[in-house]
């Protein structure tokens, strides 16, 4: 009962960590990307981009991590997954574009250029 117990914590913290990382780094490049581009908006737009901004490097970080989990077979975070995953909440949506790309090479080299 408690081992069982005691593995659910280890899943919710091993989510909540990757959760963070990935929404850590999405929010640093929002911060600069913001400052870069020096635009004065009001408050609530700026929040609802923010808002975005975090959903989506949350969704890169999860694809990160369940690609490092595929290939190391194993659920627990490791410090190439925390990277992986710290690094493609910062890329974002950039991130999940990199990874079309890929998977959209990797398409056409096995099917000769047809999709």
């Amino acid at each position: 009962m408690l081992d069982g117990l005691m593995e659910y914590k280890s899943i919710i913290v091993t989510w909540l960590m990757v959760i963070g990382l990935s929404m850590f780094g999405g929010l640093a490049d929002a911060i600069m990307r913001y400052r870069r581009e020096g635009i004065r908006m009001p408050i609530h737009y700026f929040l609802l981009k923010i808002g975005c901004d975090l959903f989506l490097s949350a969704f890169a970080g999860v694809i990160a991590y369940l690609g490092a989990w595929h290939f190391s077979s194993s659920p627990e975070l490791s410090a190439a997954s925390g990277i992986a995953i710290a690094l493609s909440g910062y890329l974002g949506g950039n991130a999940i574009n990199i990874f079309a790309t890929i998977w959209e090479a990797i398409l056409k080299s096995k099917t000769g250029g047809m999709q």
